[in-house]
């Protein structure tokens, strides 16, 4: 599966900015899945999308997307903490919550929070 992302990635990379809740969250599921595969790669394309697809779409009001989300931040900080070191990594992370919080999205506040975790 991941060698049909690798492959595919020129027409990922064009959908990242394609401003359709559906396509955005087809896109964060298939870098979600290749996270533990490829974390940083992963993390950076998941704020792409979101930063470029999702906003004013609905997306980040949508259960779906929060259970992503939710799923994506949790194994991020149980098994790829070291990630953090990297600040790129780190200002991915932190864009893809803030898309969530100016959307109103109530389970992007109390993940924030996890980040003070990293810096600790």
């Amino acid at each position: 599966e991941l060698r049909l992302v690798e492959e595919a990635g020129q027409l990922i990379e064009a959908l990242t900015h394609v401003p359709i809740a559906r396509v955005a969250h087809h896109l964060v599921e298939i870098h979600a899945f290749t996270l533990d595969l490829r974390p940083s790669q992963a993390l950076r394309s998941l704020a792409a999308v979101v930063d470029g697809g999702t906003r004013g779409t609905g997306y980040t009001l949508e259960s779906q997307a929060v259970a992503v989300l939710v799923s994506v931040v949790s194994c991020l900080l149980a098994d790829h903490r070291s990630l953090f070191d990297d600040p790129a990594n780190l200002t991915a992370l932190r864009n893809i919550l803030e898309v969530f919080i100016e959307e109103g999205t109530p389970d992007a506040h109390q993940l924030i929070y996890g980040i003070d975790q990293i810096i600790r």
